[in-house]
């Protein structure tokens, strides 16, 4: 089965039209969001369906993005790591092998995306000191995330809202939190990438 026919499967379930899915998409993502045309040419199986579609279809409608693309040759290679027992913090990356196609070598960073729902916050994390410079580059993706960092001077916080970016010493202890009443996300660049 086909990304589409489950999404359009899905639909049917929940008795949402694409006018009322767009409506939900919108509500969640507002600027941000897919566009009509593009949502119904995508239910309708006239185009090929894009990972930031999917993205948007698959969370407003409640399931995994892997379980819409499952069975239809599309699996991807992403590694989930939940920050707590309730899936309410989560980082989700692809494969950290990930090679350029022309060279063959090893990507030197871990690249992955964080979720964070209303009032949640990750463990307080620190790469090791002394052993190389390591960098977290933070890229807002939706909502207002809080870096929050350990300096001399006490924890320090740095907001990053939609479309900001912030970069940091990630030998300094860490953590990120959601202060606000709706789910956020941001990209996570670590550099290089430490496991």
């Amino acid at each position: 089965m086909q990304p589409y026919e489950k999404i359009k499967n899905l639909m049917d379930q929940k008795g949402l039209s694409v006018v009322e899915l767009h409506r939900q998409i919108r509500a969640q993502y507002g600027r941000k969001s897919i566009s009509y045309l593009t949502l119904y040419r995508t239910v309708n199986g006239l185009t090929k369906v894009r990972d930031s579609t999917l993205g948007q279809v698959a969370e407003t409608l409640g399931i995994p993005v892997k379980e819409i693309k499952k069975g239809a040759g599309q699996e991807d290679n992403h590694i989930r790591y939940d920050y707590d027992d309730k899936k309410e913090i989560y980082f989700e990356a692809n494969d950290c092998d990930i090679m350029f196609a022309e060279n063959k070598k090893k990507m030197p960073f871990l690249a992955g995306r964080l979720v964070i729902r209303p009032k949640g916050k990750t463990t307080i994390e620190q790469d090791p000191p002394g052993r190389e410079p390591f960098f977290k580059w933070i890229y807002g993706l939706r909502g207002e995330v809080t870096c929050v960092i350990e300096t001399n001077q006490g924890w320090e916080r740095k907001s990053v809202k939609c479309g900001e970016c912030f970069a940091f010493n990630s030998t300094l202890r860490h953590y990120f939190e959601n202060n606000k009443k709706f789910k956020v996300m941001c990209i996570v660049l670590q550099c290089p990438k430490y496991l």
